[in-house]
């Protein structure tokens, strides 16, 4: 029996308040307003605490795919976005990737998309830590918020455009482990 959570809904609105700024991505009609999860089976622990698989892979790629398929989604929207030049869209789709990219991270730590290998997460997180906050600020700089212009927009996005290549390999390499799609 699966306990549906709307973990994307409530992560969407923590990151909009974390980030001070911008658009909330939960507003953003082009972008999800949920995401459904189920509870992944647990030993209790998260993956960097030694946590381990208590479930089928298929679990744990039924879990991956609720994130992955939003998210190509819209690494697609902001890519036509970008390519239109199109800045209120540019900003949308850089809040809902801020705030996919760091649940992302939160469901891999947790052990939603099941335990494998600690580097493989360490790599995650690098990937993460360096994409997401990119988007947060691009976020900022198109609504002309939080001490950014959108004089600084081009500069982002050309700082994004190899973080997010490398955030997509890492973030496939991770799923790759138990077989999960890639993005």
């Amino acid at each position: 029996m699966r306990q549906r959570l709307l973990i994307l809904a409530v992560s969407l609105a923590a990151a909009a308040a974390l980030a001070g700024c911008g658009s909330p991505a939960a507003d953003n009609a082009s972008g999800p307003s949920t995401t459904e999860a189920v509870s992944p089976p647990t030993t209790g622990r998260p993956c960097s605490e030694g946590g381990t698989n208590t479930a089928e892979p298929s679990f744990y790629q039924d879990q991956f795919s609720t994130q992955a398929e939003p998210l190509s989604r819209d690494i697609a929207t902001y890519r036509t976005a970008v390519t239109a030049d199109d800045n209120q869209a540019i900003q949308d789709a850089s809040s809902t990737l801020y705030s996919e990219i760091t649940v992302g991270l939160t469901m891999a730590q947790n052990g939603s998309w099941g335990c494998y290998s600690p580097l493989a997460l360490q790599d995650l997180e690098t990937a993460t830590n360096e994409v997401a906050p990119l988007f947060n600020d691009l976020d900022a700089a198109e609504s002309e918020c939080c001490g950014h212009t959108s004089a600084e927009a081009p500069a982002l996005i050309e700082q994004i455009t190899p973080k997010l290549a490398d955030y997509i390999n890492t973030l496939n390499a991770y799923s790759a482990q138990f077989g999960g799609e890639q993005v």
